[in-house]
């Protein structure tokens, strides 16, 4: 009589392989969560960036008497809010916006589009296009500065 306690060489070779297969499926899983949750991160962190940069400079708006006729001034990466008699400067060299003498830098992943920014004029105020490049995607924060009236 044959005593079989053990596996054979076969038995071994194909349960490795097996679990070899299921690894390589769940560090592929891996990899796409941490990409995915990577990408999130820096849509997180530019909302952010975005969002305390509006909301200064829509708080000075806001608490302003602005005139029938706003106006803005342009001169060499700079923007004048001349009814608020506040500033933005565009320094692309330190890739960050200066407004009312606070930096905010660019994230990262963030840089200025060639093109800064642009100014349209409709009725009543100006709408100052900020023109970003973000994971190699263009964005664009727009400020709108209208009178009250």
């Amino acid at each position: 009589m044959k005593n079989n306690k053990g596996y054979t060489l076969v038995e071994v070779i194909v349960s490795f392989s097996l679990i070899m297969i299921v690894m390589i499926y769940l560090l592929k899983t891996i990899i796409v969560l941490s990409d995915k949750n990577n990408e999130l991160l820096l849509n997180q962190e530019f909302l952010v960036y975005e969002s305390s940069l509006l909301d200064k400079i829509y708080s000075d708006i806001d608490s302003a008497e602005l005139s029938d006729n706003v106006s803005i001034t342009n001169n060499n990466n700079e923007v004048t809010f001349n009814d608020i008699d506040k500033t933005i400067k565009f320094d692309a060299e330190n890739s960050s916006i200066i407004y009312n003498n606070i930096i905010y830098k660019l994230p990262d992943t963030v840089q200025f589009d060639n093109n800064m920014y642009e100014i349209s004029n409709f009725s009543n105020g100006y709408i100052l296009k900020i023109n970003l490049i973000k994971q190699e995607k263009n964005k664009t924060i727009n400020i709108v500065y209208q009178s009250n009236k």
